[in-house]
């Protein structure tokens, strides 16, 4: 019973769905939309980014948005700016810190490369975890590893918002171009 039940759900999410005229944001359903995001996504040029840090999110940037390689002619530029906190959230007895927050956050502009005009802008922010063990090298080692997470998710939520802008915006942009 409570198999049927979780099936009947699912089938009534999916129905409620396809009603409200979701639409996947990479595809084409050969609907009236005469540019797709994957097209749009060609023709933006990713700047390097200042910093290790933001060689790493220009790489995960560049491995969702270069499917097709590196744009032959781009027409936009995605600008990204990274800010970096860090601050004990666990505090030992004897005043020693053993956990620390870190908390990433990016500022992205889409900018026509023609006019320099900013199209779109976005924040993003992750928030990550890290211990800080007896062995240094442990604690840099586990700083770095959360450093990369909260990068990846930045990347992550930065390509979807994009991509979203895009779905909505695309023909207009292709117009103008």
């Amino acid at each position: 019973m409570r198999e049927f039940r979780q099936s009947f759900i699912a089938l009534v999410a999916c129905i409620g769905l396809a009603a409200c005229g979701f639409q996947p944001v990479y595809g084409n359903l050969g609907g009236d939309r005469a540019v797709t995001t994957q097209e749009q996504f060609a023709k933006v040029r990713i700047p390097p980014i200042a910093e290790r840090d933001g060689q790493m999110l220009r790489n995960h940037l560049i491995d969702q948005i270069y499917i097709s390689g590196v744009p032959r002619s781009p027409v936009y530029d995605l600008r990204v700016g990274l800010r970096f906190a860090q601050g004990a959230i666990d505090i030992d007895r004897d005043d020693s810190e053993t956990r620390t927050q870190l908390t990433v956050t990016a500022q992205a502009f889409l900018v026509d490369r023609a006019t320099n005009e900013n199209l779109w802008r976005a924040d993003s922010r992750a928030i990550t975890t890290f211990n800080v063990l007896d062995s240094p090298f442990a604690t840099v080692v586990s700083e770095r590893t959360a450093r990369e997470q909260a990068l990846q998710q930045i990347a992550d939520d930065l390509v979807v918002r994009l991509g979203a802008f895009f779905t909505t915006q695309g023909d207009q942009l292709a117009a103008q171009d």
